[in-house]
């Protein structure tokens, strides 16, 4: 027999995995994968459909460059920088995919369903009313507005226009939706007898008798016959057949409209889901790793309802919704998970060797070159594109320069990869809330400064200390490369909202800000979206985490491909 042959990966996937050598969770996980499979191919038959092809943000022909950038961060930027542990390779590249494919479509789906939440055509589709739909305006209009929301009225929420443009409306009014044509018999009250009075003038769908004695006839009450009720299209039947009842037709309610830009919200989505992935990086197993999708996509997309749809917060490159969610969310989810100290075997693989670094810097590499399109891809005009690229890699290459000069400080005149691999990011992290507003070049090669030193500040001595206080393993640092700098970066955004003059890059605060705030009212709201962020990402983390560890189906080798993988060729040497 050709021993050779035997053990080649055909053969050995011929021969299928003895029972007694699966993983725990093998059935799980093919039970999770194919259900959620499942319910995601009837969602996107029943409720999903394409946008139109109008050229403006989520074409083709503005979007897709945008899109293609992003993902080549998720994919290979955050799948290759997790590649440092010396025996993870296989786990960290293939999850990445996994998560990522399952994170799009998960994602529109969920996009969908706040978006019609926001829009008030969810849970109150049957309620007629006035809705905002202005964005260029001062307080006072939608003040206005406000105060009309209730009515059923669409004349008085015509008559609430914009004070920058009295042609537009800033109330508009919405009918009912989804409401179908139809003509049925109205419900009325059984017929009452009331003796020696006539039940027909209280009820007029009675017929009412009389008694008469000599024709042996009593007193009586009873329903008049009446005919079927008869739908003609577009026809008030209820005033030819008063015992009917006419409803009149709405159109039904919109699909998920989804273009590009859907898709480059998915992958947001999905570099929440790789910060939280990092954080238990190698402690995890794939049916783990699907339900922890699941829960960060859930959370991520709440939290962006509640800070970006209701609380208007700008964070135009994810300071807050993405990093600083996702951080914390893995963090939380980590604590929950697994705390104290490692076993020894799995200390001794919870390590890079020269070879891994070099992947893990080739991912630094691509996420450093395509971050500023990860931060401009929704930036509605081509002007605050403009800044937000500049802003980006001035930030980028601040935080690089100062990330080389804080490593060699604490390594006494050596670099530290791990430093080199992380910190240099750190500069687009901090940005991201502030990079279209007014930062200017100045504060974005300080935001990048001081988010460099933060972040090797963070991984030379917060790190270690939240390790020995609470326990928490954060394989990859997550803390200190979108942890800190996110939170940074949420409050430098407060804070350059706070900063805004009138009139800034020539644009006026209705073109900067939304619902006619000013840089006085704007700049509470991001600190509120910033802690609400928080909130979520931890109490989200929390329960996922504990729901983790119930499912008692963990690696049962941390830090190794093996656990799960085929290894044809065997794990490198230490």
């Amino acid at each position: 027999m050709d021993t050779a042959a035997s053990n080649s990966p055909v053969a050995q996937v011929e021969k299928g995995v003895p029972a007694e050598d699966q993983p725990a969770d093998a059935i799980l996980f093919s039970r999770i994968f194919g259900i959620t499979q499942l319910v995601f191919i009837i969602c996107y038959f029943l409720f999903v459909d394409y946008g139109g092809a109008d050229g403006g943000i989520g074409s083709v022909n503005t979007s897709y460059a945008f899109y293609s950038d992003v993902a080549m961060m998720i994919f290979i930027g955050f799948g290759f920088l997790m590649t440092f542990l010396a025996k993870y390779a296989h786990s960290s590249l293939g999850y990445t995919f996994m998560m990522t494919a399952v994170t799009i479509q998960f994602s529109i789906l969920v996009q969908g369903f706040f978006h019609h939440l926001h829009a008030g055509d969810l849970f109150e589709g049957d309620v007629a009313k006035c809705v905002e739909t202005a964005v260029v305006s001062v307080q006072a209009d939608f003040d206005a507005c406000a105060a009309v929301t209730a009515l059923d009225d669409s004349t008085a929420c015509a008559a609430v226009m914009g004070s920058v443009d009295d042609s537009v409306a800033v109330c508009t009014y919405r009918p009912q939706i989804g409401v179908e044509e139809s003509c049925v018999a109205a419900v009325q009250d059984d017929c009452v007898l009331v003796p020696g009075v006539d039940c027909s003038v209280a009820q007029p769908h009675c017929a009412y008798t009389a008694a008469d004695p000599a024709s042996n006839v009593d007193e009586a009450c009873a329903t008049m016959p009446t005919t079927e009720c008869v739908l003609v299209p577009g026809v008030d039947c209820s005033i030819d057949q008063p015992h009917c009842t006419y409803t009149a037709p709405v159109d039904s309610p919109a699909p998920i409209i989804i273009d590009v830009s859907n898709l480059i919200h998915a992958l947001f989505a999905s570099g929440a889901v790789m910060i939280s992935f990092g954080a238990v990086l190698g402690r995890t197993s794939p049916s783990q790793l699907m339900v922890m999708a699941l829960f960060v996509v859930s959370c991520f997309h709440f939290n962006e309802w509640i800070g970006a749809g209701e609380l208007k917060a700008i964070d135009m490159g994810g300071s807050m919704f993405v990093h600083t969610f996702g951080c914390y969310f893995g963090l939380a989810c980590s604590l929950m998970l697994h705390r104290g100290a490692d076993t020894d075997e799995a200390q001794k693989d919870n390590t890079s060797r020269y070879d891994s670094n070099v992947t893990a810097m080739l991912g630094t590499v691509v996420l450093w070159i395509l971050w500023p399109s990860f931060n401009a891809a929704l930036a509605p005009t081509t002007d605050s594109q403009m800044r937000v690229v500049i802003n980006t890699v001035l930030a980028l290459s601040s935080s690089t320069t100062f990330a080389f000069m804080m490593s060699h400080m604490v390594g006494r005149g050596r670099f530290n990869m791990v430093h080199i691999q992380n910190a240099t990011l750190a500069g687009g992290v901090a940005i991201g809330s502030s990079s279209d507003l007014v930062v200017g070049p100045g504060g974005a090669i300080f935001i990048g400064a001081l988010s460099g030193m933060l972040s090797v500040y963070g991984f030379h001595h917060i790190s270690p200390m939240l390790h020995e206080k609470l326990g928490l393993h954060d394989t990859c640092g997550v803390h200190n490369l979108h942890g800190l700098p996110g939170l940074l970066g949420g409050l430098c955004g407060a804070f350059t909202c706070a900063m805004a003059s009138e009139n800034v890059y020539g644009a006026e605060f209705s073109e900067l800000f939304s619902e006619g705030r000013t840089a006085g009212t704007q700049w509470p709201y991001q600190i509120y979206a910033l802690l609400v962020t928080l909130a979520f990402a931890i109490c989200g983390g929390t329960i996922c985490g504990i729901t983790m560890r119930m499912m008692a189906s963990g690696p049962a080798k941390p830090f190794r491909d093996d656990s799960h993988w085929t290894v044809e060729a065997g794990l490198p040497a230490p």
